[in-house]
């Protein structure tokens, strides 16, 4: 299920009351008919074993609430939406359920402010455009007879607007 071995300290985890630790894993025992699942990290194990059709059940609910799955003195892992939290402070499932709702939300409101950052440069960069080609360059030299059309002047004339779509003019 997880590599025993996942153990993160995600940004967004410190300072939370709830670690992200994925080395739980779940082993079977037993006959299918007698097969009992077990939460264990390392030497630690749960208490108590699931049947196969409990063990179906909390992975069903572990997608809507947490599920206290491994119980330590001091610690309690919690299991909710395929991951694994490790709680030191005594947390029960309305408050588990808060801080993960709260960091998921953060999390997905920091995504989208990336995003709209993102898309915000892109329209003001632009997608880029290509150089104006020398023949219409030259084209436009000769009809204008080598001088500004608003002014006249014929220093520091352009090809692009004043500011170049090229960087962002309009």
């Amino acid at each position: 299920m997880h590599d025993p071995k996942a153990v993160s300290k995600v940004p967004d985890d410190a300072g939370e009351m709830l670690t992200r630790d994925n080395r739980c894993e779940w082993v079977s025992e037993g006959a299918w008919f007698w097969r009992r699942w077990y939460c264990c990290l390392g030497e630690a194990r749960a208490a108590r074993g699931l049947s196969s059709g409990d063990y179906r059940d909390l992975l069903e609910q572990q997608e809507s609430e947490p599920v206290a799955v491994l119980a330590m003195p001091r610690r309690t892992y919690w299991m909710f939406r395929g991951d694994y939290y490790r709680d030191e402070d005594g947390l029960d499932v309305a408050e588990v359920r808060a801080l993960l709702l709260d960091r998921m939300r953060r999390r997905q409101r920091q995504i989208e402010n990336a995003m709209a950052r993102l898309e915000a440069e892109e329209a003001v960069i632009g997608p880029g455009r290509a150089p104006i080609p020398e023949e219409v360059r030259l084209a436009v030299w000769r009809r204008d007879g080598g001088r500004c059309v608003r002014c006249g002047g014929q220093r520091n004339l352009e090809f692009d607007h004043v500011i170049p779509v090229s960087l962002g003019g309009s």
